[in-house]
C-alpha cells in the first residue's frame, strides 16, 4: 500500500474498533472514531454488517449524556460516513442539531453528519443554516455548518451568500473562517452561479488575505460549472491591487480545472512569461500548466527554458521543475535538463530538490538518474530538509525505480551517511513494493541499530509497515523496539501504529503494546488501550484482559465461576510472554490474586491454580501466598 493511499479496512481492524467503542474511557472511543475517519466511506459501506454494528454503537454513544461531548460529536460524524447504515438515524441526528440545549460540539458534529448523508440529510439544510447564523454558538462549530451546507449540493447552494457573510465577519477568528472557506468550492455546479459573489469576496480588502487565498483555492472544485467565469478569474489575476497570495491561489485553481480549464493554458503561459507579474504568481502559473495535461504540454519547452534560465527567480525555476515532472511524456523529454540542474552544485538547493522530485514523478525517464539523487543525498553541505525531499522522490519512482532498490539499500546501509537521510531511504524502500521487500532485513537491521537516534529508527518501522506481508517476519523486531524504554513514547506509538499495515497481533504479542500504558508520567494511556484493541482485532480474550489490565477505569467486583476460570486461563497464557514486561507483570500478579478470591474453586481447578502459584513463586511475588491459600482450602488444609 502506498503511504499516500487511505487504508482499506480489514475485518479484524473493524472488530478492533468495535471493541474499543465499548471501552469505559471516552478518549479510547475517540481514537476509535478517529481511526474510522481514516477509511474511505465507500470502503466502509462495502462492509454492510460491520457498518450496521458501528452505526448502532455510534448512535448509542451520541445519545449517552454521560459521555464527553467531543466524543459524542465524533459519533455523529461517524454516522455521516456510514451511508445507509447511518441514514436510518437521520431524525435522531437532526434532533441533536436543532436542540439548543445540547452542547455546540455535538450540534456541529450533527451538522457535519447531515451534510455527508446526501438526500437523507438535505431536508435539514434550513436547520443547518440556523446553526450557521446563530451568533450565540461557538464560531468554530458554525464553520462546520458552513462545510455541511456545501456538501449538500443544490439543497445547500442557495445559502452560499450566508456563508460569505460568515467569512466576512471579523468578530470570528480568522483560522475558523479559513475552515469555512473550503466549503465554497464544494458546491460544484449548484454553486457556480454564485461565482461572481465569490470573486467580489476575493477582492474585498477588508477580509483577511489568508482567508481570501483559501477561498480562491476552492475555485478548482467548481470544475466545468465554473468555466464560464474563467475570464473573470483571469482578470482577477491581472489585478495588481489584489494581494499576491490570493492571486497565486486563483492561478493554481485554474490549473486544477482539468479539461474545463485547458483552453486557458495560453493565458496562464502569458502570466508565466510576463516579467511585470509577481514571481510567486508566475510560479503558480507554471505549476498550473503542469496540471493541464496536453494543453499544458504545449508549453513544456517554455517551462524548460525557465528552469534553465539563471536570471529567473528561484521560485519560478523551482515551479517549472515541478510542472515538468507532472507533464508525463512531454516532461520526460526534459529529464536530462532536470538531471543537469539537479547535479549542478552552483544551483540553489531548493531548485535542485524540486528537480529531484520532478525526476521521481517521471517514471522510467527519471529513474535512470537515481544514482545521482543518491549522490545528492550524501552531500552534507545541502540542508537536510532539502535532501529529505529528494529522498522522498526515490519512493515515488514505483516500478520504474525498482531496479535501483539495491542502490537505495546500499545507501541505507552506509553508516557514513547522515542517519536522518538513511531513514528516508528506508521509507523509500518501503514504498517500492516487491523490489523494496527484498531489503526488509536491511530495514529491520536499521530499526535495531541502537547507535541511530530512535526518532530516525522509527522511519524503519513505518517502512516495514508499508511493506505489508513482506514485513511480517520482522514484527518481533518492531515489538522489541516498543519495549525499549529509552525510546520516546510518541515514537514508540508511531512504530506500533505501523503494525496495522502488516497483520493482526496475537495475544502474546499485543501485551507488548499494552505494557506502554504503565510508562511513568504516562499522559495518554487511552491511546495504548485503543491500540491494544485495534491491533489485536478486539478478540474476546483481549476484551477480558482489558477489564483487568491497562489501568481500566473500573474493574469487575464480582465474577461467576465460568468467567473467573476463563480470566485466570488468559492470565496464565500471558504470564511467560510478560517476563520482560515488568510493569505489566506486576499488575498481572495483583489481578491474579484478586480474581482467585472472587469465587469458590473446585478440585479440577487445582492444576490452573498451581500454574499461577508456581509462576508467582518463581518470580518472587507475594501474591503467590494468596493462590496457595486457595489451593489449601480446596484440599481441606
Amino acid at each position: 500500500m502506498s503511504s499516500t493511499e487511505p487504508p482499506k479496512p480489514q475485518d479484524w481492524q473493524i472488530n478492533g474498533i468495535l471493541a474499543a467503542l465499548d471501552d469505559d474511557y471516552p478518549q479510547v472511543k475517540g481514537y476509535a472514531f478517529s481511526e474510522l475517519a481514516e477509511y474511505e466511506s465507500q470502503d466502509l459501506k462495502a462492509l454492510p454488517q460491520k457498518s450496521e454494528d458501528i452505526a448502532q454503537k455510534a448512535i448509542n454513544i451520541l445519545k449517552d449524556e454521560t459521555v464527553d461531548s467531543y466524543i459524542r460529536s465524533r459519533a455523529a460524524v461517524a454516522l455521516g460516513n456510514l451511508g445507509e447504515a447511518g441514514a436510518k438515524y437521520v431524525p435522531d441526528i437532526a434532533n441533536f442539531l436543532k436542540d439548543e440545549t445540547v452542547d455546540s460540539d455535538i450540534r456541529g458534529g450533527a451538522a457535519e453528519a447531515l451534510g455527508n448523508l446526501g438526500e437523507a440529510g438535505a431536508k435539514y439544510a434550513p436547520d443547518i443554516l440556523n446553526l450557521l447564523k446563530d451568533e450565540a454558538v461557538d464560531s468554530y462549530i458554525r464553520s462546520f455548518a458552513a462545510a455541511a451546507l456545501a456538501n449538500l449540493g443544490e439543497s445547500g447552494a442557495k445559502y452560499l451568500p450566508d456563508i460569505l457573510n460568515f467569512l466576512k465577519d471579523e468578530t470570528v477568528e480568522s483560522n475558523i473562517r479559513s475552515r469555512a472557506t473550503y466549503a465554497l468550492g464544494n458546491f460544484g455546479e449548484a454553486g457556480a452561479k454564485y461565482l461572481p459573489d465569490i470573486l467580489n469576496f476575493l477582492k474585498d480588502e477588508t477580509v483577511d488575505s489568508n482567508i481570501r487565498s483559501l477561498a480562491a483555492a476552492g475555485l478548482e472544485n467548481l470544475r466545468e460549472a465554473g468555466v464560464k467565469y474563467v475570464p473573470d478569474i483571469l482578470n482577477f489575476l491581472k489585478d495588481e491591487t489584489v494581494d499576491s497570495s490570493i492571486r497565486r491561489s486563483a492561478a493554481a485553481a485554474l490549473g486544477n480545472l482539468g479539461e474545463a480549464g485547458a483552453k486557458y493554458a495560453p493565458d496562464l503561459a502569458n502570466f508565466l512569461k510576463d516579467e511585470t507579474v509577481d514571481s510567486d504568481i508566475r510560479g503558480s502559473a507554471a505549476e498550473a500548466l503542469g496540471n493541464l495535461g496536453e494543453a499544458g504540454a504545449t508549453y513544456a519547452p517554455d517551462l524548460a527554458n525557465f528552469l534553465k534560465d539563471e536570471t529567473v527567480d528561484s521560485s519560478i525555476r523551482s515551479s517549472a521543475a515541478v510542472a515538468l515532472g507532472n507533464l508525463g511524456e512531454a516532461g520526460a523529454t526534459y529529464a536530462p535538463d532536470l538531471a543537469h540542474i539537479f547535479k549542478d552544485e552552483t544551483v540553489d538547493p531548493y531548485i535542485r530538490s524540486s528537480a529531484a522530485v520532478a525526476l521521481g514523478n517521471l517514471g522510467e525517464a527519471g529513474a535512470k538518474y537515481t544514482p545521482d539523487i543518491l549522490n545528492f543525498l550524501k552531500d552534507e553541505t545541502v540542508d537536510s530538509w532539502i535532501r529529505s525531499d529528494a529522498a522522498a522522490a526515490l519512493g515515488d519512482l514505483g516500478e520504474a525505480g525498482a531496479k535501483y532498490a539495491p542502490d537505495i539499500a546500499n545507501f541505507l546501509n552506509d553508516e557514513t551517511v547522515d542517519s536522518y537521510i538513511r531513514g528516508d531511504a528506508a521509507v523509500a524502500l518501503g514504498n517500492l513494493g516487491e523490489a523494496g521487500a527484498k531489503y526488509a532485513l536491511d530495514i529491520a537491521n536499521f530499526l535495531k541499530d541502537e547507535t541511530v537516534d530512535s526518532s530516525i529508527r522509527d522511519h524503519a518501522a513505518v517502512a516495514l509497515g508499508n511493506l505489508g506481508e513482506a514485513g511480517a517476519k520482522y514484527v518481533p523486531d518492531i515489538l522489541n523496539f516498543l519495549k525499549d524504554e529509552t525510546v520516546y513514547l510518541d515514537i514508540r506509538g508511531d512504530a506500533a501504529f505501523a503494525l496495522r499495515n502488516i497483520r493482526k497481533l496475537e495475544l502474546n504479542e499485543v501485551i507488548v503494546v499494552l505494557n506502554n500504558v504503565y510508562e511513568p508520567h504516562q499522559q495518554d494511556l487511552e491511546f495504548w488501550r485503543f491500540l491494544t484493541y485495534f491491533l489485536s482485532g478486539g478478540t474476546e480474550e483481549i476484551k477480558t484482559l482489558l477489564k483487568w489490565l491497562g489501568k481500566p477505569q473500573q474493574r469487575p467486583t464480582q465474577l461467576n465461576y465460568a468467567q473467573s476460570q476463563q480470566t485466570l486461563t488468559i492470565f496464565a497464557d500471558i504470564w511467560t510472554p510478560s517476563q520482560n514486561l515488568k510493569p505489566l507483570q506486576q499488575d498481572l500478579a495483583d489481578k491474579i490474586a484478586q480474581v482467585v478470591q472472587l469465587v469458590s474453586w473446585k478440585r479440577e481447578d487445582i492444576p490452573l491454580l498451581e500454574t499461577h502459584y508456581n509462576n508467582l513463586k518463581t518470580a518472587e511475588y507475594n501474591q503467590a501466598d494468596t493462590v496457595l491459600s486457595e489451593i489449601n482450602s480446596i484440599n481441606g488444609l
